[in-house]
């Protein structure tokens, strides 16, 4: 590995490429048919329709039903963990603008994926997301 300094013991700097760019860069000298596949994919807005859809319907089923916490605690957890983690996935997606047209579009389909999890993040996570990648 090159020169790499450490800061305030828990930063590590190296001067060496990110590793992930020359990997593209041979990639795509082997293979360029693959820059076919560049683009949004239309299909994800209706993935995150679906799985927003029944993420909420599960949540007003379990509350305005009487059940078992057995069935109230499974179900959330099967279901709610399940959709939950598949929106985080297609925000992440979302915010590398890889669903819609226009970054408009990708930052409203973020927001409608992030209305589930409560917590508004999807905003914030691309900026520090995409400053991840750069740095």
């Amino acid at each position: 590995m090159g020169d790499v300094t450490y800061r305030n013991g828990d930063e590590m700097w190296s001067d060496q490429e990110e590793p992930h760019v020359a990997r593209r860069r041979e990639i795509i000298k082997k293979h360029p048919e693959i820059k076919k596949l560049y683009g949004y994919c239309p299909q994800t807005k209706y993935m995150v329709l679906m799985q927003v859809s029944v993420h909420v319907a599960t949540a007003i089923w379990l509350a305005t039903n009487e059940h078992s916490w057995l069935t109230f605690v499974l179900v959330s957890y099967v279901i709610g963990a399940t959709m939950t983690h598949w929106l985080f996935l297609a925000i992440h997606e979302i915010a590398h603008d890889l669903a819609m047209p226009t970054k408009t579009q990708n930052c409203l389909l973020g927001m409608f994926a992030n209305f589930p999890i409560v917590l508004p993040y999807s905003v914030v996570f691309k900026k520090y997301h995409l400053d991840h990648h750069a740095n």
